[in-house]
């Protein structure tokens, strides 16, 4: 009896399982294909959760009637979820990422189309963040800082021709900071004429 008892019961708890996992796979698989004149494009895709809740200052990337849409606090279709491929039409490699519920995350990569690295980038739920690189067409390095919450934090060094400009950021303002050259120099004026003798 137990025997039979335990087939009724898996023969009715199958079809449940099997759709759960069926779904789950459909999420995690779930990939759009996009047609542009000049390049293509792949992507996960997903459908939010029923609780899920835009935020107004972040840029979200979701897929609706064949095309990539770009809203700031909002959407209305399928999310971008997962990896994101952009090629050229020559089918080489244009742009790389991911992403997380419609927000760019983690590293991104971009190259020209004779393959050289553009720029390479690092994101967390859609703000920029950590070290970044952009380089010439040569593919030699021309600029590279650091973002914290989407803004420039720390030196920025600009590399030209032989030299390298470094400006320094702090929340996405530039600054000269304390004693620095400029600031030694206001204190130590070598024109200032030295105070009189009593």
């Amino acid at each position: 009896m137990k025997i039979i008892y335990l087939f009724v019961l898996s023969i009715l708890c199958a079809p449940v399982y099997a759709q759960r996992a069926g779904e789950y796979k459909a999420l995690l698989n779930d990939k759009i294909t996009v047609n542009y004149p000049d390049y293509t494009v792949t992507a996960g895709v997903s459908n939010p959760k029923n609780n899920f809740i835009a935020r107004p200052g972040k840029t979200y990337h979701w897929y609706s009637a064949n095309r990539i849409r770009t809203t700031q606090g909002g959407f209305s279709g399928k999310l971008l979820d997962g990896n994101y491929t952009e090629y050229y039409l020559s089918k080489d490699l244009k742009e790389k990422g991911s992403f997380k519920n419609g927000l760019k995350h983690g590293e991104w990569l971009a190259w020209s189309a004779d393959g050289k690295l553009k720029s390479r980038e690092r994101w967390r739920t859609g703000a920029k963040y950590g070290d970044y690189f952009v380089y010439d067409p040569a593919g030699k390095l021309l600029e590279q800082g650091t973002y914290r919450n989407d803004k420039l934090n720390g030196k920025v060094r600009k590399y030209v021709a032989d030299s390298v400009v470094v400006t320094r950021y702090k929340n996405g303002k530039s600054f000269v900071p304390k004693n620095s050259v400029a600031d030694f120099l206001k204190r130590v004026n070598p024109f200032r004429r030295a105070p009189k003798k009593k």
